[in-house]
């Protein structure tokens, strides 16, 4: 019995040892690696900035034979550090190297996933084939989750085409809005304010009145105040409301008149929405209504009511010229 356990003391003991000695080796390893890819990511990056600056730019061994990840490694690191007409050169060279040539290919892949994965490496570099690659993607792919995504990536990179093409290639028409193309339109709002504006009194686009009535909000433009007032008397209760959630994301008291005539709305929404509004605002003329409000039959609205009312009694209330 003692042998057997003297045996089995001494077997744990040596798996432990191998164990142990394993993992000393794996770390060897990596660190080793590590120190490896470093070296190559400096050599690669010498090359790199010799090519942008006209000494070399076709000639790149050490480059062409990186493994890809050690060559977008080089060039994400390079880019944080570049601006202007560098950046813009050194994106020119990696193009020609054809670094974003195996991401852009994959943009065809059967399984949305490996589309998606490479749209967001494309998106790490947005150089113009890499914006070219997830145009065409929102413009043609096949699965409208895709495209989606790819609209997302090219709004984080503020490269969104025109609205009336972003409408028609996400296929708006007939299909669900959810919170994402709402942030869409928001993010290219200051940029196509006047097409936003268009779309939205066009008959046709209807449904998408409210949340591009919405998105005007975003464009800090306090002349289209006057615009939100027309959409305030809409016969549509979600249009009212998103002109008066775009008029406390303005933030100007100009919008005074109308956001306190829409306290009185029929519409507990637009109601709810009003009372939120004239306390962002800090509209003084509207504590009249908003005391009201403390009899509505909505339980919401009195709460936003007396939220507004414990706003304007926080501070001086703004009354508009």
């Amino acid at each position: 019995m003692a042998v057997l356990v003297a045996a089995g003391s001494v077997a744990f003991a040596l798996t432990m040892s191998l164990f142990m000695l394993s993992l000393f080796l794996r770390r060897r390893r990596n660190e080793r690696s590590a120190a490896r890819e470093q070296s190559d990511k400096l050599l690669l990056s010498r090359e790199l900035l010799d090519a942008i600056a006209g000494t070399e730019p076709c000639i790149m061994p050490a480059f062409d034979e990186a493994k890809p990840s050690v060559r977008l490694g080089a060039v994400s690191h390079l880019l944080q550090l570049l601006r202007g007409g560098d950046r813009a050169r050194l994106l020119a060279v990696v193009e020609r190297k054809g670094l974003f040539a195996d991401a852009l290919s994959r943009l065809h892949s059967r399984q949305a996933a490996r589309r998606i994965d490479a749209m967001r490496l494309l998106e790490q570099f947005a150089s113009p084939a890499c914006i070219q690659g997830l145009t065409s993607a929102l413009a043609g792919d096949h699965s409208g989750a895709v495209r989606l995504e790819a609209a997302g990536a090219l709004a984080r990179m503020g490269q969104l085409p025109p609205l009336a093409d972003l409408v028609r290639m996400l296929e708006l028409d007939r299909r669900p809005l959810t919170r994402l193309h709402q942030a869409l339109f928001r993010s290219i709002a200051a940029r196509d304010t006047d097409a936003i504006v268009a779309l939205a009194d066009d008959p046709q686009w209807r449904p998408l009145r409210a949340p591009l009535v919405d998105a005007l909000g975003w464009i800090e433009n306090y002349a289209k105040l006057e615009t939100l007032a027309q959409y305030g008397v809409d016969t549509d209760a979600e249009v009212r409301a998103a002109a008066l959630r775009a008029a406390r994301k303005i933030g100007h008291p100009g919008a005074a008149k109308w956001v306190t005539a829409l306290l009185d709305d029929p519409d507990e929404r637009v109601r709810i929405q009003a009372a939120q509004t004239c306390g962002a605002l800090r509209l003084g003329d509207a504590r009249p209504a908003l005391e009201r409000l403390n009899d509505d039959p909505s339980w919401w609205v009195r709460m936003r009511a007396r939220g507004a009312l414990d706003l304007l009694g926080a501070g001086p209330a703004v009354r508009p010229a």
